[in-house]
């Protein structure tokens, strides 16, 4: 594999964090067997706004199509326009972003001020556009700007200025933009979240780098010690003035060079024990770092902060401030080192501290050393370069993200939590009126989205018409050779993919009609099963058998040509072997579950607070899914026969009530709700009702209520999965004694079931959380024989 690391080479020439990145990576990859890197870099002065100009365009026709993959880092570098582009970002030019000087205007002049040679200019200014396709004709209208330098105000191309800005973020804007950019990275979350820094709506993919000093290691406690360039954003002065008023007996090395140095120098020139040491090898800086007690890194928003990792890596605690940036994420207070405000006062009480108990000085070093260790090169490698990492393509008839249903939420946080490791891939469907998209829908993971053909379209409504239920999965499987588009993505995909996973039996047709292969079955539910209750529901079985027939016939399919099965409970999974007849080993139970970290637990004393004193909220929460409609139409009748409950529907679910429907006082359709909205009812509603009776897989919706904290009264097939049980974690109740249990419930009583609710989130931390899933599944993925076999396509 060919790799080519695009970079500026500053003039003047400086060295600093941006090369040592550049040129580590470059040699570490070089090392291996499988990649060959070259570093092109172009002289890319930014003394004015000319230059400026001219090195973006320098990189913007840089041709770089015989690699196999293209990093950059840095402006203007990220210019380059290839397939396979992956942008590692170290920073903007910050001095026209985020420290752009307070006193200037931002405003560029009205267009009426423009020539009109340069009205074009304008336009793009105001409203960057976010496509490559603009490129030529924003380079051409650059090159027109700069030719009328002799007959426009000067204040026009003052460097910094508004005009100088705007034209910068244009040209970032249409650099980062597709289709010239494959996946957007960061050196640190700092860099990650900085205002106007990626495309919108963007999922930027962050990951620490290691440094290339070598030498590294643990001597004694003889000094405090810094190491940067010596200008105003690292604030050094800040240290000295800390060190000064602090109570210390271990003087303050400092390395480095820089516009600040005489400054600061004459700011400690009334003690000796401040050393500034100047310029250090490589060789001399990691004997320093060796022989400090501590290395204090104090810098203003920096952007990741090597100092601090090559500290870690010595074994030394380091010590900075709130407002440090990137330093912040490696730094945890108490434990490998201290966070403190940026004051001389608390820096001083830090070294003070650290000065006064070396021993816990160690403790820190020694915690952060095993901490740094894990930052490594070949990390670093597996999650740039696309080929060195191994391909998960996962087949599915609807789109995956933003995830709403039950079904979305499985794949997406099941796969998310696997694209930490491998390259998963999604490939779905849309409506005809959307357009085929790749998006990257979560770090290391990408959905590519293909639109319907009108025909597959009309022909998926005549058949959700015949059969009286929503059939865009049926149809998928019926109509694979009107989805032309899908099944030649499916054909380029699986080619190159290590495992292949079809969600849904839906898209077996499609599948194999391009690809031989081995696959995974992942089973949400019994399909037959409940299309049978489903169809059954809607008339006479002539108007439906076909379609069944067509289930039942892939299901079976899948099933048995599968070298894996994949199934959300045990009941399905055996279900699925015994109708089919496989053997029972040819499956694993990978349960539903929830993303803890996002539901947080609501005590019940914060519950009842706004309760009234007699009255009680429950939830009920479904997607416009049979079940949950039957669901629905019971809860319609349990709302009038339990005045002393306030009800609230959840979902897409609402839509199957005729908006005529006279609906008791006491029962409120919320419709389909955000994520923020979601959590909120988590938090007010104290009791989460589950009356299912009947459907396959398991049930997401009861793992939320437990991980939020509420009361969950459920039906015992409703809280199938196996997680949860009845008189530990939920209060069981069928559907003909749930009237009068809630009839007698009051707030007070839930007091009686603070064990249940405790236990219930419990049970979810430790079986459903979906970290903890992931890795189930991705045990069952590597463990399949063909793990290690070339896929073929036919």
């Amino acid at each position: 594999m060919k790799i080519a690391v695009v970079a500026p080479s500053s003039v003047p020439f400086v060295r600093g964090g941006a090369e040592n990145l550049w040129w580590g990576l470059v040699d570490s990859l070089n090392a291996r067997a499988d990649v060959s890197v070259e570093l092109i870099k172009i002289p890319s002065p930014e003394r004015n706004l000319d230059e400026i100009i001219h090195s973006y365009i320098d990189f913007a026709r840089l041709d770089l199509l015989h690699f196999d993959q293209v990093i950059s880092t840095k402006y203007p570098a990220w210019m380059i326009n290839h397939p396979n582009h992956v942008i590692y970002m170290q920073h903007k030019l910050r001095g026209l972003y985020d420290t752009y000087p307070q006193h200037l205007s931002t405003n560029i002049p009205d267009k009426h001020q423009f020539p009109r040679e340069l009205h074009a200019l304008h336009d793009f200014l105001l409203q960057p556009p976010d496509s490559r396709h603009y490129l030529p004709e924003i380079i051409q209208a650059l090159l027109t700007f700069l030719a009328w330098k002799a007959h426009l105000p000067p204040e026009w191309y003052a460097f910094p200025g508004a005009i100088s800005r705007s034209i910068v973020h244009l040209l970032d804007t249409v650099g980062q933009s597709s289709p010239g950019v494959k996946r957007h990275c960061a050196i640190s979350h700092t860099v990650a979240a900085r205002v106007d820094h990626f495309p919108a709506d963007t999922v930027v993919e962050v990951f620490y780098h290691p440094t290339t000093l070598r030498g590294l290691h643990t001597g004694q406690q003889q000094y405090f010690f810094t190491a940067s360039r010596l200008d105003k954003p690292k604030r050094i002065d800040l240290i000295i003035r800390a060190w000064l008023a602090a109570d210390v007996t271990y003087p303050l090395y400092i390395a480095g060079n820089g516009p600040c140095e005489a400054a600061w120098q004459q700011l400690a020139s009334s003690n000796p024990h401040i050393v500034f040491l100047g310029y250090v090898t490589d060789q001399q800086l990691a004997e320093y770092y060796a022989h400090a007690l501590a290395v204090i890194f104090v810098p203003e928003q920096e952007d990741y902060g090597l100092i601090t990792l090559e500290a870690m890596l010595a074994g030394k605690p380091v010590i900075t401030t709130n407002d440090a940036g990137g330093v912040t994420e490696l730094v945890q207070h108490g434990v490998t080192g201290w966070v403190v405000a940026p004051q001389v006062t608390s820096l001083a009480q830090a070294l003070n501290t650290c000065a006064s108990t070396p021993a816990l000085a160690a403790r820190y070093g020694e915690a952060g050393k095993y901490w740094a260790e894990q930052i490594s090169w070949d990390k670093l490698h597996a999650f740039l370069v696309v080929g060195l990492r191994k391909k998960l393509v996962v087949i599915n008839t609807f789109s995956v993200y933003p995830p709403v249903s039950g079904g979305q939420l499985r794949i997406y946080h099941l796969y998310r939590w696997l694209a930490r490791v491998w390259n998963v891939v999604l490939v779905t469907l849309v409506p005809a009126s959307h357009a085929t998209e790749s998006v990257s829908i979560a770090p290391g993971m990408q959905e590519i989205r293909i639109a319907k053909s009108q025909r597959y379209e009309q022909r998926e409504h005549q058949l959700s018409q015949q059969l009286g239920i929503s059939s865009g999965d049926i149809a998928a499987l019926l109509y694979p050779d009107d989805l032309p588009e899908w099944t030649n993505t499916l054909k380029i995909e699986t080619a190159t993919a290590d495992w292949v996973v079809l969600s849904h039996p839906y898209g077996y047709s499609a599948l194999r009609s391009v690809y031989a292969g081995a696959f995974c079955y992942e089973a949400h539910n019994v399909e037959f099963d409940l299309k049978q209750s489903m169809l059954a529901a809607q008339g006479e079985i002539h108007r439906y058998q076909h379609a069944l027939a067509a289930v039942e016939q892939a299901e079976r399919a899948c099933v048995q040509e599968a070298a894996c099965i994949i199934s959300c409970t045990t009941t399905d999974l055996t279900r699925l072997q015994t109708h089919y007849g496989v053997d029972s080993s040819k499956g694993v139970v990978v349960a539903n579950g929830v993303d803890i970290t996002t539901i947080p637990f609501t005590p019940l004393a914060q519950r009842l607070t706004t309760a009234q004193p007699q009255r009680l909220t429950a939830l009920f929460m479904g997607s416009l899914h049979l079940p949950n409609i039957q669901a629905l139409e019971y809860l319609i009748e349990l709302a009038e026969q339990c005045p002393n409950l306030d009800l609230i529907i959840a979902g897409s679910v609402c839509h199957a009530i005729p908006r005529h429907k006279q609906l008791p006082a006491n029962l409120l359709l919320s419709g389909v709700v955000s994520d923020a909205d979601k959590q909120q009812l988590l938090r007010d509603c104290a009791l989460s009702l589950n009356p299912m009776q009947t459907g396959s897989g398991s049930n997401l919706k009861i793992l939320e209520a437990a991980a939020s904290g509420q009361l969950i009264v459920s039906t015992r097939f409703g809280a199938r999965g196996g997680i949860l049980h009845a008189g530990r974690d939920y209060v069981a109740q069928e559907l003909d004694t749930l009237p009068d249990f809630l009839r007698t419930l009051t707030p007070a009583h839930l007091h009686d079931y603070r064990e249940m609710l405790v236990s219930a989130r419990q049970q979810v931390q430790q079986h459903a959380d979906w970290q903890i899933l992931a890795q189930q599944l991705k045990t069952a993925l590597v463990n399949l024989a063909h793990a290690n076999q070339k896929p073929s396509s036919i």
